[in-house]
């Protein structure tokens, strides 16, 4: 958790720079990056709104899962919180087209990649183990999946 809060801090620094000073972006870029921070944004407010009654629990946190959110978001994902701040740090890519950008928002997928695939495990070796394996198949990691989607909708 506490590796997540400082290089967020740190990145975020690096893209507010990029944003105010850099030089690269376009007209088209700053509407692509607009678009990919408002899609952001309205994917975290729906991931908070369907865990609003029955919280997660922190990342890299070591409690056993307790319940698997199946609703809003979770649908298609299995991590939009995840995929929501990713869209945020790719968006900073996209309009600053900066190197030294782009690879804020490798170390923070790879950060993300490593939280999912711990929570994931936790879910794995819980009582919800089975129902989770399901629920895997059907959905993607930070993105839909459109084969796990036709898949599972042919399977009903």
């Amino acid at each position: 958790m506490r590796l997540i809060g400082i290089a967020g801090a740190v990145f975020a620094v690096v893209h507010l720079f990029a944003l105010a000073w850099g030089g690269n972006m376009t007209p088209t870029l700053g509407v692509l990056a607009a678009t990919g921070y408002l899609s952001s944004l309205g994917l975290f407010w729906w991931a908070v709104a369907t865990n609003r009654w029955s919280p997660l629990s922190a990342a890299f946190s070591d409690d056993a899962p307790r319940w698997l959110v199946r609703d809003g978001p979770y649908r298609l994902i299995r991590h939009p919180f995840y995929c929501s701040y990713l869209l945020a740090w790719a968006s900073g890519a996209v309009a600053t087209l900066e190197w030294w950008v782009i690879a804020t928002v490798i170390v923070m997928l790879a950060i993300y990649l490593y939280a999912a695939r711990s929570e994931e495990r936790k879910f794995q070796s819980s009582e919800l183990a089975e129902t989770y394996r399901s629920y895997r198949e059907s959905t993607g990691l930070f993105a839909p999946n459109p084969r796990k989607l036709l898949t599972a909708r042919r399977g009903r």
